[in-house]
């Protein structure tokens, strides 16, 4: 369960998700690293996800909305820090979290800074969600008319599409 992953590696897991969600008979098939993201998840985890994710949530979408973009990357900062204790490690909020600090970088004018940010955002597992709903989108377009972006952006939409089981 290492990661930084190859691109390659994230897209095969994502394919054995959809392989494994298309027949769920298939369990048997299903890999060590994806049948054990799930291991250690208990009332712990539920409990920090409870207690201290879900208000830092809140507080995020509330200070994007009220244009406090720096109490946003403060709490994404501490979701990225505590991820290992979250419900659903390396996935969902994994992903938000870093697609936050990017917007945040991009309207500090970090391009480099949210170039990195979209590189980690993608470093997660499938899930129900980001395999339904994807991953999100936002930094990827706020970063699709810079040309040293280009590549990144390029890659991160190669993998969404992986996630949502539509290849091209």
């Amino acid at each position: 369960m290492g990661f930084p992953k190859e691109k390659g590696e994230l897209i095969a897991l994502a394919r054995e998700w959809h392989k494994w969600i298309s027949d769920p008979k298939a369990l048997d098939s299903l890999s060590q690293e994806l049948g054990d993201v799930d291991l250690g998840v208990g009332y712990v985890n539920f409990g920090v996800c409870i207690i201290f994710h879900v208000p830092l949530y809140v507080i995020t979408q509330l200070s994007k909305a009220i244009g406090f973009w720096w109490l946003a990357s403060i709490c994404c900062r501490l979701r990225i820090i505590t991820d290992r204790w979250s419900f659903e490690p390396r996935q969902c909020g994994y992903n938000r979290a870093h697609t936050i600090l990017g917007l945040y970088n991009l309207k500090r004018n970090d391009v480099d800074a949210a170039i990195s940010a979209l590189k980690e955002s993608w470093q997660v597992y499938p899930c129900p969600h980001n395999t339904s709903f994807g991953l999100l989108l936002s930094l990827s377009k706020a970063l699709e008319n810079i040309p040293k972006a280009q590549g990144v952006v390029d890659e991160y939409k190669e993998i969404c599409r992986e996630f949502k089981g539509v290849v091209a």
